[in-house]
């Protein structure tokens, strides 16, 4: 963060193959059950594989930096806090997902970018889809997934 000055965080879920990841709009999400990347590290070497060279590289994000962002969509006020911390279905991809959330085909895995109603400051990666793997390690061979 110090070297380039910020962060920046995909607009998108990870999308590609494991071997030549991406993050784009209407492809399918990479997760370890459909693409060969059987776990966290190789789903943590797929995002290391986005982009890196002298300017940028990029990184699965860390769990500090996943609380940062979650903090920003308060201070922004596109969330409020109930919305991040106890239950964002009212934006989010889920089986019970409610308000405006609630279109077809909620429940179940989409495509990336799938519909605007689950994006906030214009992210489609923060509640429901899939699990939000982070850097943060829980206990000694768990990691920490998000899900808000």
């Amino acid at each position: 963060i110090k070297k380039y000055g910020g962060f920046y965080i995909g607009r998108y879920e990870l999308t590609g193959t494991a071997d030549n990841p991406t993050v784009q709009r209407e492809k399918d999400v990479l997760i370890s059950a459909t693409t060969g990347a059987k776990n966290w590290y190789g789903l943590k070497d797929a995002c290391n594989k986005i982009v890196n060279n002298d300017k940028v590289e990029s990184i699965m994000i860390y769990g500090n930096q996943w609380d940062e962002v979650m903090d920003w969509l308060v201070d922004t006020e596109a969330k409020n806090s109930d919305e991040i911390n106890v239950n964002s279905s009212s934006w989010g991809n889920y089986s019970d997902s409610s308000g405006y959330a609630d279109i077809e085909g909620h429940g179940s895995l989409q495509q990336s970018g799938h519909s605007d109603v689950w994006s906030v400051n214009n992210i489609y990666d923060l509640a429901g889809n899939s699990w939000e793997w982070t850097q943060e390690a829980r206990m000694r061979f768990n990691r920490v997934r998000r899900r808000r």
